[in-house]
């Protein structure tokens, strides 16, 4: 990264925002383990953001008009909300809502620490019912991909998990065909437009480099964003990076993706699902707002507990709830605890 800034033109603020932040909050879920986090907080703030984001779909209120947020640098930028087919695109206080549903689609997987079943799946449905306040189809696929994950995860039987994951995706596919549906027939060419240019991104593969930014990046104003072709914006998180800062970083981001998720392989879990969750949404979105950092998190989170931690699902095997404490084994070792 630093010779890729240093040589080949990638701007400076890539390289903050990848060590100052993706970096920094990888590390913080790394410290959380052990420091007696309950992942139940997880699940219920995605619980309460679906909430605001439910009331603001209703009443098109934007919160970014309120302090704090109406006075930090750029506050400009959020004081409208998006609109799709005469609706409004709920985002809170998240600057975006592709990252709002973000939020909420990898959060849904921590259901399974909640210790109410009725809060649980109730809790379950409001987080869906935000997902579709954002009217990001993105969201809605990330959601769908943690459900299976977790689904797959559980301690059902073979047989059984082979129902749930068919109903799931069976459930996910109609009603998310019903929900797309419903947002192209009103926003007509603004949906077919957006689907054509998330299928024209793929093209910019071929314009990366080794290191640093991306063949024939034009400057699109100052603090050095660029733009490729007809793309003012990459909605996608990897090829965000790699026009950015070239195939290396790309390449390096990616292991640490699958380092995260393979570590916790013989124990996957809710990290784990909402880890797959976070690098599903970055298809369809840049790394952006507070999205990026709680993804990052998550990783660390992940990584941290390691193999040698019990399984972090909790469906089918016990009340649903678990604390990440140390063991008094082995140093950095942790487990889970919880009731039986």
């Amino acid at each position: 990264m630093i010779v890729a800034v240093a040589l080949h033109g990638t701007p400076a603020h890539i390289f903050s925002q990848v060590f100052g932040e993706w970096l920094l909050c990888y590390l913080a879920g790394r410290l959380l383990v052990g420091r007696g986090v309950d992942l139940r907080l997880i699940f219920r703030t995605a619980v309460f953001l679906a909430i605001f984001a439910l009331f603001q779909l209703a009443t098109g209120f934007n919160f970014a008009v309120l302090p704090p947020f109406n006075i930090v640098v750029g506050a400009a930028n959020w004081t409208s909300l998006q609109v799709r087919a005469d609706m409004v695109r709920a985002e809170v206080t998240l600057g975006h809502s592709i990252a709002l549903g973000g939020i909420l689609a990898c959060g849904s997987a921590f259901l399974v620490f909640e210790r109410d079943r009725v809060v649980r799946y109730i809790g379950f449905a409001i987080i869906w019912g935000g997902i579709f306040a954002t009217a990001s189809r993105g969201a809605v696929v990330a959601g769908a991909v943690v459900a299976v994950a977790m689904a797959i995860s559980s301690r059902l039987s073979t047989a059984h998990k082979l129902i749930v994951v068919a109903v799931v995706s069976a459930a996910g596919y109609f009603v998310s065909l019903s929900f797309v549906d419903l947002i192209a027939v009103d926003a007509g060419a603004e949906a077919s437009d957006s689907a054509d240019y998330r299928a024209g991104l793929v093209g910019l593969f071929g314009y990366l480099n080794l290191f640093g930014v991306g063949d024939y990046a034009r400057v699109a104003g100052g603090g050095g964003v660029y733009t490729w072709g007809r793309f003012q914006s990459i909605d996608n998180g990897y090829l965000f990076l790699g026009l950015y800062a070239g195939w290396l970083a790309l390449a390096l981001m990616s292991l640490v993706f699958m380092a995260s998720l393979a570590v916790g392989i013989r124990r996957w879990g809710a990290l784990e699902a909402a880890s797959l969750g976070f690098a599903t949404m970055l298809l369809f979105v840049a790394p952006i707002t507070q999205f990026q950092c709680f993804g990052w998190m998550l990783l660390g989170l992940s990584a941290g507990i390691g193999p040698r931690g019990r399984r972090l699902d909790a469906v089918n095997g016990s009340r649903g709830w678990a604390t990440l404490l140390p063991s008094g084994g082995g140093k950095g070792r942790v487990d889970l605890e919880g009731p039986a």
